[in-house]
């Protein structure tokens, strides 16, 4: 169990990092890889940014369904977690903004 909490725990840090690393850069190199003089610089601080994006609100969304209903999750299930989500998720940012 210690080795399997390490392994969440690692999990999710590296998602919160991946996220704000790569905020700058989302849909803006499409298709393609991100030119090296493009690249973001990295600093311990930008985590702070990870609590402002869907990424890891969205995962955690599937993990308390599936914690809630189990393996028989419905995708019902899941449409009306999301539906009743209190945050802001991209699509529902898009939509204000017309896109």
């Amino acid at each position: 169990m210690a080795e399997l909490r390490d392994r969440v725990r690692g999990g999710w840090a590296g998602q919160m990092i991946g996220v704000s690393y790569g905020a700058p850069t989302e849909f803006r190199f499409n298709e393609v890889l991100i030119p090296m003089d493009r690249l973001p610089k990295w600093t311990p601080e930008k985590i702070t940014n990870a609590l402002n994006q869907d990424d890891p609100y969205v995962d955690m969304t599937f993990a308390k369904v599936l914690d809630d209903k189990g393996l028989d999750a419905t995708t019902a299930d899941f449409a009306a977690m999301f539906r009743n989500a209190q945050y802001a998720l991209c699509t529902r940012t898009w939509r204000r903004a017309g896109i």
